[in-house]
């Protein structure tokens, strides 16, 4: 079976060579996702694939079982990522049972669905020797063919129309017709369409949030005066959610507005005054407290007058 793989929502992933072409940017490609791609019978595709990534995917079909492995940021932590597609099940629990009993050692399940799995291999510095990952490929591919079914070259959506092609919708990589590609980009289109229509009032926005962040702020006080208690965490989240609420609505009306230049000020000072706010706090946390200097009148008062 070809591997032809679509770019876009409903266009072909290509690589390059491809008679239908595509231009790329001066780049280094990935070398490792190419030695992948040929241990493990794929194709290397840079800057496409279901992660989004520059260095793209290793994707294509073996045994009619569509496979794709890329990377995957999460923060600082790093993932080699090993996607599986088959047949939609009714029982994907017989699927979550087999990889369990596979007792495979390198990796665990990010997720299985009724027609995918998606394999995460975590890494910290060096990535995993791609001579194991092709390894692992075969050995996850085996582990679940027991209990799924490989596809038979017809769409996915019509089962009906013959297609040798893959086709990337919305980052999963999938068989669809050409008939069913059009219906999905008409389907895209119309949402899309819907979404322009839609005015956002964002001043009105604005103002409920503001009373909202008021009552809350209202609220808490008067619990915490009748409870004679500060919940302190409590009130930090609180306030951490209303001050996210109020700054990300003005961001989308400066957005909304043409301020770029302003929106983006705003959010770079934002940054400098969140680190400012945790040296103050780290400040305040260290330092040691300073008995208060009282009148020698309110020491007596208070009966703490030195003998």
């Amino acid at each position: 079976m070809t591997d032809k793989i679509l770019e876009t929502n409903v266009s072909l992933l290509r690589g390059p060579g491809d008679e239908l072409g595509v231009h790329y940017t001066q780049e280094i490609p990935d070398e490792y996702l190419q030695q992948l791609a040929a241990l493990a019978g794929l194709r290397h595709y840079p800057q496409q694939g279901p992660w989004n990534k520059k260095s793209g995917s290793a994707v294509g079909t073996r045994d009619n079982y569509i496979t794709a492995v890329g990377f995957a940021y999460n923060g600082q932590a790093a993932s080699l990522v090993i996607l599986l597609r088959f047949k939609k099940s009714e029982q994907p629990e017989l699927v979550s049972s087999a990889l369990k009993n596979a007792n495979l050692k390198k990796g665990k399940p990010g997720a299985v669905g009724s027609d995918f799995v998606r394999w995460e291999w975590k890494y910290s510095f060096t990535k995993p020797k791609a001579e194991e990952v092709a390894k692992l490929i075969e050995d996850l591919r085996a582990a679940i063919k027991p209990v799924t079914m490989p596809f038979d070259g017809r769409c996915e959506k019509c089962a009906s129309t013959s297609t040798n092609s893959l086709t990337l919708l919305n980052g999963m990589p999938m068989f669809i017709c050409a008939t069913c590609q059009e219906k999905v980009q008409h389907e895209l289109n119309q949402a899309a369409e819907q979404y322009e229509m839609i005015t956002p009032n964002y001043p009105n926005g604005l103002v409920l949030g503001l009373g909202a962040a008021a009552l809350g702020g209202l609220a808490w006080g008067l619990l915490a005066y009748g409870l004679n208690r500060i919940f302190l965490y409590g009130a930090i989240l609180i306030g951490f959610a209303s001050y996210l609420l109020v700054f990300t609505t003005l961001l989308n009306i400066l957005r909304d507005y043409g301020f770029d230049n302003l929106r983006s000020f705003i959010g770079v000072a934002d940054g400098y005054a969140y680190l400012a706010l945790m040296v103050g706090w780290a400040y305040a946390a260290w330092v040691p407290a300073r008995r208060p200097v009282l009148a020698l009148d309110v020491l007596r008062r208070l009966q703490l007058e030195t003998v």
